[in-house]
């Protein structure tokens, strides 16, 4: 039985409170993407990183990736079509340019995030 809406994770969900054992990413726009497992990510990043922060890790390595300074912008190009699925289908998948900042200088300076 599906769960209701107030109850499926969002992006700001802790690793900590997402309650499958895999998380799954995946582009709608090329073919990456796969299940990566929740303790895996929770060893590596800390339980605590939500996750909007791993969609944008996902998200560093893709071509299409708005937030990349190195990409030149382009009115009509594509941008990427990285999410995660199993999200509430409810809330829009955005990464706030701010939080891309602060995700990056973390990777940069190779902290756990959210903890």
């Amino acid at each position: 039985m599906d769960k209701p809406l107030d109850q499926l994770p969002t992006l700001d969900t802790t690793l900590m409170e997402f309650p499958h054992a895999e998380i799954c990413f995946s582009c709608a726009l090329c073919t990456r993407g796969g299940p990566t497992r929740v303790a895996a990510c929770a060893a590596k990043f800390g339980p605590n990183v939500r996750l909007v922060e791993l969609l944008y890790r996902f998200m560093r390595r893709c071509p299409h990736n708005p937030y990349d300074e190195r990409r030149k912008p382009r009115k009509y190009g594509w941008k990427c079509g990285a999410r995660i699925d199993g999200l509430d289908p409810t809330v829009e998948p955005y990464v706030p340019s701010m939080l891309a900042r602060e995700i990056e200088e973390a990777i940069r300076r190779k902290r756990y995030l959210g903890g």
